[in-house]
């Protein structure tokens, strides 16, 4: 389906998709589910945990190097965006940058009587003290809540001052999925930043998260001869308005690049490449294989294929008899958990259990995402199938169930529940990780020292008191039911 970017806000998944962050059972009920639209949403009677997408819009605003950001809410609101910003990378630069990051700090008055006032002050106080190249301001639940006019407040400071000004309305009730967050600031910047294109240009978008393997990646693209425009962590304002020139966009994860990816080729007739990511040795053949074909250099990415698999491929081959018959339970994003399963199946690994954070059954150009379809035709076992949004108490029951050799994580306040239960955990922090050949031999090293090296784990596990009663221990999910 289109993305409607004549709309005020972006619409959020749940009503866009039909994203669903609750669901159970195994890869077989999830693939039928998959080819009929999509699994039914369920609700919990209890939830522990959960990600803000408020918090995540900010937090990629606030990455953009000379662009300014207002957060109109509470103190917590503006703490929950700023935090994101610590992981941003800094390979452009030999210190980081300053991000440009304000709060207005609304309190109880300001919830009764309004704060557009106090917002105004300060989004001029930023303007002519910072003189930023843009000026975003994000909505909160307390400023919507209340109905605070924003967009007519950005109306009158674009009358007043010659930038870039848009509104991210993203308050945190309004989706379970925190995406939703990520969409809504890809909205704002398509509408208020993305010029029309007056030249197509020898480069690739490359949407990611905090762009480690930038050298890499550049070098590889630059055999292709073109050069890579990173989204949007370091990248400039004025680089992000010419991404509508750019003769192809790409993704790390197919996940984060939905909307922005359909947007641009919407919009702008930028090509949006639709496949599963780079990560593992099948990935990153079919990924260039793919960009290789939008730009016509099938030549080019053959060799360097070639080369990389003559570089790496052995090295793997080798360590591949030490990770081959692992058992292992995975907990990550809507995206990397499907992709990191494929990955470790190459390696030998069988999967015993995979949590997604949330769940996508089409993505915005009304295909099922790649990963997940590939899994659903490729996997080698029929492994429990979940669908859980950082719900500590669910993966600590899975792991505690199922006892595997090792668990994987993209988040790292789930690799404690593992370590506690004398588990060796591997937090996939870096979405580079297993990127291609030469990330599969790194992460293939990386699970044999975790599995080899136990004394952490066995001295944390001899020493943990666990939260959670032996009630809840002794549950187990509908597929552990059948397993058993």
């Amino acid at each position: 389906m289109a993305i409607n970017l004549d709309s005020k806000d972006a619409i959020i998944r749940e009503e866009r998709l039909g994203s669903t962050v609750c669901w159970d059972g195994d890869l077989e009920g999830f693939a039928e589910c998959t080819a009929c639209g999509g699994a039914q949403n369920k609700e919990r009677r209890f939830s522990q945990a959960g990600i803000c997408p408020n918090g995540c819009a900010a937090g990629n605003l606030l990455s953009i190097r000379d662009a300014a950001v207002i957060m109109h809410g509470p103190a917590g609101c503006s703490h929950v965006g700023s935090a994101t910003v610590g992981h941003q990378a800094a390979s452009r630069i030999n210190a980081r940058y300053e991000a440009i990051g304000y709060g207005d700090d609304m309190n109880e008055n300001d919830t009764i009587f309004g704060s557009i006032d106090n917002l105004k002050a300060m989004a001029v106080e930023v303007i002519e003290s910072r003189k930023p190249a843009a000026l975003f301001i994000v909505n909160s639940c307390a400023s919507a809540i209340i109905g605070e006019d924003i967009d007519s407040l950005v109306s009158e400071l674009k009358e007043t001052y010659d930038l870039p000004i848009g509104t991210v309305n993203c308050e945190g009730f309004k989706s379970q999925v925190w995406f939703s967050g990520v969409d809504a600031t890809f909205h704002t910047l398509v509408n208020t930043l993305v010029k029309e294109p007056q030249e197509k240009r020898d480069v690739v978008n490359f949407i990611n998260f905090f762009e480690s393997e930038r050298s890499y990646l550049t070098d590889i693209f630059g055999r292709l001869g073109v050069t890579l425009q990173f989204l949007v962590v370091n990248s400039s304002v004025d680089e992000i308005s010419h991404i509508g020139e750019s003769r192809a966009t790409v993704s790390v994860c197919s996940t984060l690049g939905t909307y922005l990816g359909h947007a641009l080729e919407q919009k702008f007739d930028v090509p949006f490449l639709k496949t599963i990511n780079p990560m593992g040795m099948t990935g990153f053949d079919t990924w260039f294989r793919g960009i290789a074909e939008i730009l016509d250099k099938k030549d080019e990415a053959e060799e360097i294929i070639r080369q990389e698999r003559a570089k790496y491929l052995p090295k793997i081959e080798e360590i591949k008899k030490k990770t081959t018959g692992l058992k292992a339970v995975l907990a990550m994003g809507a995206g990397y958990s499907w992709e990191m399963a494929r990955v470790l199946q190459e390696l030998g690994i069988e999967i015993l259990s995979l949590s997604a954070g949330h769940y996508d059954p089409r993505q915005d150009g009304d295909n099922i995402p790649p990963a997940i379809e590939y899994m659903t035709e490729n996997s080698t076992s029929n492994f429990i199938t979940n669908v859980s949004d950082n719900q500590n108490f669910e993966v600590f029951n899975i792991i505690h169930t199922l006892k595997p050799d090792v668990f994987f994580s993209r988040h790292p306040g789930f690799t404690v529940w593992a370590t506690k239960q004398n588990i060796p955990a591997v937090y996939v922090g870096d979405e580079y990780l297993a990127l291609g050949y030469k990330g599969t031999l790194a992460l293939a090293n990386m699970i044999v020292d975790a599995v080899t090296n136990r004394s952490f784990e066995t001295n944390l596990a001899t020493h943990a008191r666990l939260p959670y009663t032996s009630w809840w221990l002794n549950q187990q999910h509908a597929a552990m039911h059948k397993e058993a």
